[in-house]
């Protein structure tokens, strides 16, 4: 497989806690498990991994914007 981004082939399986910031708040999506591209940082997940990390994301949008809505 070739990178989209950097174009490396190099791939290395790996478990990460990449962060995700919305609106000024940053989290971290914990056990995100995937392929990943040294050179660049570019990751690869299956479906299951990225249904998981979509639905954590979106819950983590809904509290930002909850905690603004209460301020």
């Amino acid at each position: 497989m070739k990178c989209p981004l950097c174009g490396a082939v190099a791939l290395i399986h790996d478990t990460r806690d990449p962060p995700d910031s919305y609106k000024g708040q940053t989290t971290a999506i914990a056990a995100v498990t995937g392929d990943v591209f040294p050179a660049c940082g570019e990751s690869t997940r299956d479906v299951a991994v990225s249904n998981r990390v979509m639905r954590q994301m979106r819950g983590f949008s809904k509290q930002v914007n909850t905690a603004i809505v209460v301020s």
